[in-house]
């Protein structure tokens, strides 16, 4: 196993809606403090979550050609609490296992996609790019993408899982990562309760 020497640079994306530009300032904060370079752009909205969410790949890809260098994707509506640790050269790259985790139970993926880290090697160029190819033929989420696009091509790809620091999916509570994921859904599920009221009360 052979360990990143040289801190990746996180990059992220947000659209103009919701709370995302509030989280994307905090998201670049943290990276600031820390001293970790960071990629954090607005792209235009979509006009819906999943739509948006698609859009990761072709933007991973994109900063990878550009940068060619290890690059730690988050979700905008994380922050990092410490510079990361436990990242690793010898693979394509790395990202929360849902192993053991209810939803893994529930649906048998392997992964999580809030946060990844992706080196510059061949096989991850591939898998960018079998990535951005099924997004754009699908009106699937991202991570259900990504997980189709494993399933295909796992014996192409080394994939490694985060250290457990960076996030377990049943208790958010970690210390360099995915912080705000439990805070995020709530949000959301606030969000949807509301809008059916609104409909409800149209009727």
């Amino acid at each position: 196993m052979s360990a990143l020497t040289t801190l990746p640079t996180v990059v992220s994306y947000f659209t103009p809606n919701w709370e995302y530009p509030a989280h994307a300032a905090r998201l670049r904060a943290s990276c600031e403090s820390l001293g970790l370079p960071h990629v954090i752009e607005e792209l235009p909205d979509q006009g819906a979550w999943r739509a948006n969410g698609r859009l990761k790949p072709a933007f991973i890809l994109e900063k990878m050609e550009e940068l060619q260098r290890p690059l730690l994707w988050t979700d905008v509506d994380n922050e990092f609490l410490a510079v990361p640790t436990g990242l690793r050269a010898d693979v394509d790259f790395m990202a929360v296992a849902r192993k053991g985790t209810r939803f893994r139970r529930r649906s048998g993926w392997a992964w999580c996609v809030w946060v990844m880290l992706f080196n510059p090697t061949p096989g991850t160029m591939k898998l960018l790019r079998w990535w951005v190819d099924d997004t754009s033929a699908s009106t699937d989420s991202d991570d259900r993408s990504f997980e189709r696009v494993w399933r295909q091509h796992r014996s192409e790809l080394k994939g490694a899982a985060l250290p457990s620091e960076c996030a377990n999916e049943d208790s958010p509570t970690v210390r360099w990562g995915c912080c705000t994921w439990s805070s995020k859904m709530d949000r959301k599920r606030e969000v949807k309760k509301m809008r059916q009221q609104r409909r409800r009360a149209r009727r």
